[in-house]
């Protein structure tokens, strides 16, 4: 009879993957002087309403924002924005791809399944203390993702991790 190897079941792989890990990263800041038209991405998009108000509109369903309003939009997503009585909106974003949702989706310390990214949107409507430390995270990840390539980028993935905690901590689901 053949013996049969068989690994451990304790072995271990180097949780980070370059399959997984983000592989491309937008962080950055807009103003936003004039309506959006719809639009639609293939990756995960992070939207933190830093100043002014206005309306999201996400698959023909409006949303009203102000400072503080945070929304994951994915792939189903088609969302267009409109200022409010002809102010502006400063809006930091974050894209990043999929892989790094499901990533963090197997980790037993988020609670994930209470997230649905495709509908509706996942929205927050963060306090002051929320919405500083999102937009800290976020001007963090457009730093390192400028000085390093991403690849090699476990910081960012540590700080996308953090982006999804607060996420999933204070969504509401967005009616």
């Amino acid at each position: 009879m053949k013996k049969r190897k068989y690994s451990s079941p304790y072995y271990s792989r180097d949780y980070f993957s370059k399959a997984i890990l983000p592989t491309e990263v937008y962080a950055g800041h807009k103003t936003i002087r004039q309506q959006l038209p719809y639009r639609q991405q293939d990756e995960i998009k992070f939207m933190l309403v830093r100043s002014g108000e206005g309306t999201v509109t996400v698959n023909a369903r409006s949303y009203p924002v102000c400072r503080g309003s945070l929304f994951c939009f994915c792939s189903s997503h088609f969302h267009k924005l409109d200022m409010g009585k002809g102010d502006r909106l400063e809006v930091s974003e974050c894209h990043v791809n999929s892989g790094v949702y499901f990533y963090i989706s197997a980790s037993p310390y988020y609670r994930t399944n209470t997230m649905d990214l495709h509908s509706p949107p996942v929205y927050a409507q963060l306090d002051e203390a929320r919405t500083v430390q999102v937009t800290e995270l976020i001007d963090q990840l457009s730093v390192l993702c400028e000085k390093t390539p991403i690849t090699e980028n476990q910081p960012a993935f540590f700080l996308l991790m953090k982006l999804f905690g607060i996420l999933e901590k204070y969504a509401s689901p967005a009616t």
